[in-house]
């Protein structure tokens, strides 16, 4: 834990939302997990027994909020955590699984 949040007090305040995942991972050297994304899992390692984790959406005025987040901004709640997550993953301006990777998406798929 304090290692991240030695991390995020060295932030260079990315934007947490639209930010090219890529861009993301490279912030850090040796790693291929993107910064936000192991930021708000981590809060989550201890809460998966946590009913509704990633089904109950945060409210308007939190969510509102958390959209000009940036990573040394974020809450460790775990409520919180999940919906900052989804919302990241929803927001990346390129999608996770693109039709250009999709022979090798199914190739895993068939294995």
């Amino acid at each position: 834990m304090l290692e991240i949040e030695q991390r995020l007090e060295n932030d260079d305040l990315i934007p947490l939302f639209g930010y090219d995942l890529i861009k993301h991972c490279s912030k850090r050297k040796g790693t291929l997990i993107a910064y936000p994304i192991e930021i708000c899992i981590h809060p989550l390692e201890n809460s998966l027994n946590e009913e509704g984790l990633f089904r109950i959406a945060l409210s308007q005025g939190k969510q509102k909020k958390t959209l000009g987040t940036t990573l040394n901004q974020l809450n460790y709640e775990p409520h919180v955590s999940a919906s900052i997550l989804k919302q990241y993953l929803r927001e990346l301006p390129d999608r996770l699984l693109t039709t250009a990777l999709l022979p090798q998406w199914n190739e895993i798929i068939s294995l």
